[in-house]
């Protein structure tokens, strides 16, 4: 059964699929998921055929193209990431499409998939899905994904149980920020404190009280100091 999500994205490597499989498992590993067999975990499907393989997971495009520096710097190989966003209810829906390539060291360049499937289904996007919006993302993810695998295709899945919550919408999202940016450090600035966490050359500066910044040294420990 399809997975049903409102925004996702999907990786793609030619490497074999033991290699990817690894440095995947490594990289959300570090970013403190873990395996679990709880229903309510975010779903993974690894497809592996003889072009590559293709990894589609519910999450933003900054989250997909922050997982897809991190595989090309681990593989040493340029990732095409993809990413999908459902706009509206019901059968009035729209989607939103991205196909970037992410060179290993970091910079992307444009894809023609996006292009080509906003221009193929040409506002029609309940077709992609037999009308079913919930059914859209996974859909057009995994046709970008087979596209490229062809037809000798094996998907296996399994769940992430992500990190804990530190009790705040707002920590938990400078926290998942820090976990995915390239560099992070927890300073001053004009006496307050503040998280600078840097991702693709821009620099996002977050102020948080003493009490957050405790709390955000405990969760993420030695990563604040890089």
């Amino acid at each position: 059964m399809s997975a049903t999500y409102d925004e996702g994205v999907a990786l793609f490597c030619d490497r074999p699929a033991s290699s990817v499989a690894s440095a995947f498992d490594a990289i959300t590993h570090e970013l403190g998921y873990a395996r679990t067999e709880d229903p309510r975990g975010v779903e993974v499907v690894v497809a592996a055929g003889l072009g590559g393989v293709g990894i589609r997971i519910p999450g933003t495009k900054s989250f997909g193209l922050a997982l897809g520096r991190r595989l090309a710097r681990k593989l040493a190989r340029p990732v095409r990431v993809f990413s999908t966003r459902v706009v509206g209810e019901g059968s009035d829906f729209e989607c939103v499409l991205d196909d970037l390539r992410v060179a290993v060291d970091g910079s992307t360049t444009q894809g023609p998939w996006a292009a080509e499937t906003t221009s193929q289904y040409d506002g029609h996007w309940s077709d992609a899905s037999d009308g079913k919006a919930y059914f859209a993302v996974s859909v057009l993810l995994g046709a970008a994904i087979a596209d490229l695998l062809g037809e000798e295709m094996t998907e296996r899945r399994h769940r992430l149980l992500p990190p804990p919550s530190l009790g705040a919408p707002r920590l938990d999202q400078i926290a998942e920020q820090a976990r995915l940016g390239e560099r992070v450090q927890l300073s001053l600035v004009a006496g307050r404190a503040c998280v600078r966490i840097t991702n693709a050359g821009a620099t996002v500066t977050s102020f948080v009280s003493e009490g957050e910044a405790t709390i955000l040294r405990e969760a993420l420990g030695a990563l604040l100091g890089g």
